[in-house]
């Protein structure tokens, strides 16, 4: 079993990781990411592209698996997400994150997940790197309202998310590109100086 927090080999039956003292729960996801092609993940201190440094993984998404990471370039915090299934690359995969890179880079609208980089390491593994979102999405806000038994998100708020979800859609439709997976996880609820933005993500 895989620590998802820093990428240390683990006992089946240890309730902490050893490393980094993550509780195991983060890592219900380690035998769904095997069964998807992932056979290691990147280990804090990692070095990619000359400039990135891997400060932890961050869990699973849709095509790859993101990572927080430093710019030593620029000293910022950025995500970097690479294919599931590491160094052996499948044409498609390595198509869908292409495609993925292009059409984020022509996206400057707020509330889009913002692109910073794209390109492959010195290994030929194909990466991108965005802007790294702290909060929840909006599937993770919902259920935890159900759970604390409450209607809802409230209709101030609503209105509020709905507008800025479509401010990001209008840019892009104007671009000819259509989001292809819009769903309350991909809309992410990001906290900014005590504020909350939203983050239309996985284009």
């Amino acid at each position: 079993m895989i620590c998802l927090a820093c990428g240390a080999q683990l006992d089946d039956e240890a309730e902490v990781c050893p490393q980094c003292s993550a509780p195991t729960e983060k890592n219900s996801e380690v035998s769904v990411i095997e069964s998807q092609g992932v056979s290691s993940l990147l280990r804090p201190g990692k070095r990619l592209a000359d400039r990135y440094l891997v400060k932890r993984s961050l869990g699973v998404g849709r095509l790859g698996v993101p990572y927080h990471v430093t710019d030593l370039d620029t000293g910022r915090d950025v995500a970097l997400k690479m294919p599931k299934n590491g160094g052996a690359f499948a044409e498609e995969t390595k198509a869908d994150f292409e495609r993925e890179a292009s059409r984020y880079i022509r996206l400057q609208h707020p509330n889009t997940l913002r692109l910073f980089d794209y390109g492959q390491t010195e290994e030929g593994q194909t990466y991108i790197v965005t802007e790294l979102l702290s909060g929840e999405t909006l599937k993770e806000r919902l259920d935890r309202v159900k759970k604390e038994g409450r209607k809802g998100i409230g209709a101030r708020q609503t209105l509020m998310l709905l507008e800025e979800v479509a401010g990001a859609l209008s840019e892009a439709h104007a671009l000819g590109l259509v989001h292809r997976d819009l769903k309350p996880s991909n809309i992410f609820l990001q906290t900014l100086g005590g504020q909350e933005v939203v983050k239309v993500i996985d284009f």
